[in-house]
This record gives C-alpha cells, sequence and structure tokens, in this order.
C-alpha cells in the first residue's frame, strides 16, 4: 500500500507538470500575436535603457546628471522630470514601439522557439513519467487491493453488546486444520453467545465463536483463506463464515470467527474446505482442496427431526423435506435434502419452473457435495427472475441430479417435481 501511495503521488504531480507545462507553452505561443506583449517588450527595452545610459544633461545648468544616482540637478538642484531628453529616452511611446517592433518581434520569435522547445522537451519527458507512474500505481495498486488487510490479535468480545463465554467442551485432538513446515492453522477454542432461538427440526439454533490461531513460520507476509459450510451434519448453500486474512511473518495470531443460528445451538462436529494459502512477494498460490473434518467430546447424540416439514420427494439416495415457518413478519420457507446413501453425492439443478415458465437464474449449486449421512438445506426462493419478482407463495417445480464422482454409472436425476 505504501508504494502504490508513493507513486499516486508521483504521477499527481507529473500530471499537474504536465498541464502546467502545456499552459506555459500555450502563452508562450500566443505572445507573438499579442500587441500587450509587445508594448510589454518595449517597456522592458525602455526600463534596460535607463540603467545601460542613465547619464542626462541638465536643460538649466548643463550639467551632467547621472539619473541612476541623482534625483535632482547636482549643480543647480533642478527637477529633471520634465527634460525632453529624459522623456525622450525613458518614455515608451508608439514611435519607440514601431521604431523597435522588428527587433523586438525576432528576439520574441527567439525566445518563443527555445521556450518551445524546451517546453516540448518537458512535455516528452512528464508523459513518460506519467504513464511510468501510472503503471507502477496500477501494479501496486492492484496488489493492495488483491490483498486483505494484515490481522492482528483480536478480541473475543468486540462490543459492549457481545459476551462469549468458553463452551464446556473442546475439540477432540490437537484442532489442527492444516500444518507444515510454513504455516499452521489450529481451533484454540469454542465460545458461546448468550442468543438462542427455538428451532422445530433442531431443538436449538444459537450464535458461536470458532477460535483460531494462525502461525506465519515463513520470512514473509502470508494470505490465508478457508471456508466452513457445515456443522453438525448439516451444510448450508452458503458459508458460516469465509475467512480471509493476512499474517505477519514470523508470527502467532489469534482471530475469531463467528457462526450464527448453530443447528443444536452447540457443535459435534465441524468441517472447513477451500484451505488457502499464498504469499505476498513471489505470489507463490497453495491450493489445498482437502476436506477437513474436526470432532469435539461432545456425546450427545444429534438427531433432526422432520415430522413437522413436508416429504416433497423420495427415492433411494435422498429424501427432500419442506420446512415452512411463519411469523408476524415473514414466511420462510427451507428445503432440505438428506443424503441416504453411504457415499458422497454431487447435487446440481437442472431446472427451476414457476407458473409453467423456465426460472432465468435457478438454484446455483455450484461444486456443492453433500457428504455421507449430511443434510444440505437451501431457501426454496432464492431462485428468481426479475419478470417473477420474489417466488414465495407461487407455484414451482425443480429437477435436481445427484451424480456419484466415483461412479458416474449411479447418477440420477429426479426429474421434475412440485417444490
Amino acid at each position: 500500500m505504501g508504494l502504490f501511495v508513493l507513486f499516486l503521488v508521483l504521477f499527481i504531480a507529473a500530471l499537474i507538470g504536465f498541464i502546467i507545462c502545456i499552459i506555459r507553452l500555450i502563452r508562450s505561443q500566443s505572445r507573438l500575436l499579442s500587441k500587450r506583449e509587445m508594448n510589454k517588450e518595449a517597456h522592458k527595452r525602455a526600463l534596460d535603457l535607463k540603467y545601460k545610459d542613465p547619464v542626462i544633461t541638465c536643460d538649466y545648468c548643463g550639467r551632467k546628471i547621472n539619473t541612476k544616482k541623482e534625483k535632482v540637478c547636482p549643480g543647480c538642484g533642478a527637477s529633471y522630470g520634465t527634460d525632453e531628453e529624459w522623456k525622450a529616452r525613458h518614455n515608451v511611446s508608439d514611435e519607440f514601439v514601431k521604431k523597435h517592433a522588428e527587433a523586438i518581434s525576432k528576439d520574441m520569435e527567439k525566445r518563443s522557439r527555445i521556450e518551445g522547445k524546451f517546453g516540448l522537451i518537458w512535455l516528452l519527458g512528464l508523459s513518460v513519467a506519467m504513464v511510468t507512474f501510472f503503471c507502477l500505481m496500477v501494479h501496486f495498486g492492484y496488489g493492495a487491493l488483491l490483498l486483505p488487510a494484515v490481522r492482528s490479535d483480536e478480541i473475543l468480545n468486540e462490543s459492549t453488546f457481545e459476551y462469549y463465554t468458553k463452551a464446556d467442551y473442546t475439540v477432540d485432538g490437537d484442532g489442527v486444520l492444516y500444518e507444515d513446515d510454513r504455516i499452521a492453522i489450529k481451533v484454540s477454542g469454542i465460545y458461546h453467545g448468550t442468543y438462542e432461538v427455538d428451532n422445530e427440526i433442531f431443538g436449538k439454533e444459537g450464535h458461536i465463536k470458532i477460535g483460531f490461531t494462525i502461525t506465519n513460520k515463513t520470512k514473509e507476509k502470508a494470505v490465508i483463506s478457508f471456508d466452513c459450510r457445515t456443522v453438525n451434519g448439516v451444510e448450508e448453500s452458503g458459508y458460516y463464515f469465509s475467512c480471509w486474512g493476512a499474517f505477519k511473518k514470523h508470527s502467532d495470531t489469534t482471530i475469531y470467527e463467528t457462526l450464527y443460528y448453530v443447528p443444536y445451538r452447540d457443535i459435534s462436529s465441524i468441517c472447513f474446505e477451500n484451505i488457502d494459502v499464498y504469499f505476498e512477494h513471489n505470489r507463490k498460490i497453495e491450493v489445498l482442496n482437502s476436506f477437513v473434518e474436526l470432532k469435539t467430546t461432545l456425546t450427545d447424540e444429534r438427531i433432526p427431526d422432520f415430522r413437522r416439514c413436508s416429504l416433497l420427494y423420495t427415492n433411494d439416495i435422498v429424501d427432500v423435506y419442506e420446512y415452512r415457518k411463519e411469523n408476524s413478519y415473514y414466511e420462510s420457507i427451507d428445503v432440505y435434502v438428506i443424503n441416504k446413501t453411504g457415499l458422497d453425492i454431487k447435487i446440481e439443478c437442472d431446472g427451476v419452473r414457476s407458473c409453467g415458465k423456465d426460472v432465468a437464474f435457478p438454484y446455483d449449486f455450484y461444486d456443492t457435495y453433500i457428504r455421507s449421512g449430511e443434510i444440505f438445506r437451501f431457501s426454496r426462493s432464492r431462485a428468481f427472475n426479475a419478470s417473477y419478482g420474489d417466488l414465495a407463495g407461487k407455484d414451482m417445480e425443480v429437477s435436481f441430479t445427484f451424480k456419484f464422482p466415483d461412479d458416474p454409472s449411479k447418477n440420477q436425476s429426479t426429474g421434475y417435481f412440485n417444490l
């Protein structure tokens, strides 16, 4: 960021100099056609004459007067302000301008050519400087915008409205998401907030913070990111959180990420994915696509209750449920897809139809895998089209394809069914 600011300042300075140079060049060339400039030059010549030949003869006593040193005649004390020789020599008249016009014009043309030559050189130099500073500014600016802010040790309860306390259970094992000879990412703690709500399927939902210790063992800044989309076997179409930040060289940094509306209000298992590491200077990128699941010391069995849900579709691969929840503000409709196989499956949306017409932007489940025994949750009204507006409350049909990465012969489409 520092280099970006430096080159931005230099670019602005070069731009200002370029504009000033153009203005001066235009003024220099326009002086040739200006009567005012001609008179200015004549006055300048008269002033030069005053200093080159300052001696005149007094009209009264004939004594010599040095006009550079003497204000009156040293012989008789008379003023020479009305002396004809003085007026003729030092007053700029039309006759004086006409008499010296050709010489003045030639001098002005010569000076204008010199100024124009130097002006063009300056313009060329400033143009090269502007292009150079602009390219450097874009280069370092892009890097500054691409790199996130450096994260330092964070406070668990950042405001007076938060009151997170350490859970009475811990991660089972060392809590390591990833570790090599350069980078280590480790869960340092689980913290419960005071907020919780009842949920017909999971009993309760609540807010939880996860503490992480990020260790950068290298001699350069590291940029690290990872996502969490699955907690307690419930996978969201979005993310519970996405962690992204830069971490200083040779550092251990404690940070916190918040998970909202965690099913069951506590954590028995949590999964992390898309763990990426790259370094600022050589831009070397490490993409770690491994899926990491951590268990906790909780032993209570977590069983969802779908008795209040409507079964929309079922086969030997999945069950699809719909849950409608109404309150005084809105009606929320969630869809749950349960993987009944012992294998990981990938879900893709073939299309959505509303009122007999195709919805232009159906559900976009990009690289979404439902692992064995897990539940995938998404909002029924997430697919939309401007011509339909909010799809909540309207008839909808949807078709999903479930793919088996290890055995494509088992792939299966549901065909369109009523959502």
